[in-house]
């Protein structure tokens, strides 16, 4: 069992997901979760909200996809346990968010596994106001003032390599930052990341003591 190619492949099965894909290509996702799994797929900040068992993992995708899904994966980094079972992968994705790139998503998951390779817990931290703010700009729904929706939308411009999908987006000519990802910047990530890992890792060896301990 390798599990940190057992989390590429479940990446390369949610990177392949659309609101129209088949129910194999869904059921092929769900696979790599425990019957019993706990998961959070958008963000520990949801964390009074996770998705328990491999067909509320699959519904929970499902609804996500609907607004933005991952265009391209890019790995900064990643660590694995002493007992090979916890990976924690650092990320900087470009995501499609209702047909507008979203670009340098930074985002870290760290899964648990079990002794049959199949996630047991998953949970992924990012911060999603970028997302939120495009969503609200192009629907009109969201729960930002009119005023904090186009600074995150603006930000998504400054930071996307692609041609918009939205005219808006295309004009904006006064960029700003989002408010809970100021000190993520693309001209020094590897300040984010090592304090990411750092927090991360310290949590999954207290997790990993407290479970040794228990055994």
């Amino acid at each position: 069992m390798e599990c940190p190619s057992r989390l590429e492949g479940l990446y390369q099965k949610w990177q392949n997901l659309r609101p129209t894909s088949p129910p194999e290509q869904f059921h092929d996702f769900g696979a790599f979760f425990d019957d019993s799994c706990t998961a959070w797929l958008k963000s520990m900040r949801e964390w009074d909200q996770p998705s328990i068992g491999r067909q509320a993992i699959i519904d929970n995708v499902k609804t996500n996809i609907q607004s933005h899904h991952i265009e391209e994966r890019r790995v900064q980094s990643s660590l694995v346990s002493e007992d090979g079972r916890t990976v924690m992968c650092e990320m900087r994705n470009r995501l499609d968010v209702l047909g507008t790139p979203l670009d340098n998503f930074y985002e870290t998951a760290v899964a648990r596994f079990n002794e049959k390779g199949l996630i047991t817990d998953f949970k992924v931290y990012n911060c999603r106001s970028p997302i939120v703010g495009v969503v609200q700009t192009v629907t009109g729904k969201g729960p930002y003032t009119a005023a904090a929706a186009k600074q995150e939308f603006e930000h998504v411009g400054r930071h996307s390599n692609k041609q918009p999908a939205s005219t808006e987006l295309a004009q904006v000519s006064a960029p700003a930052e989002t408010q809970c990802c100021r000190d993520v910047k693309d001209r020094d990530p590897p300040r984010f990341f090592p304090a990411i890992r750092a927090r991360l890792w310290k949590k999954v060896a207290s997790v990993l003591h407290i479970l040794r301990r228990s055994s």
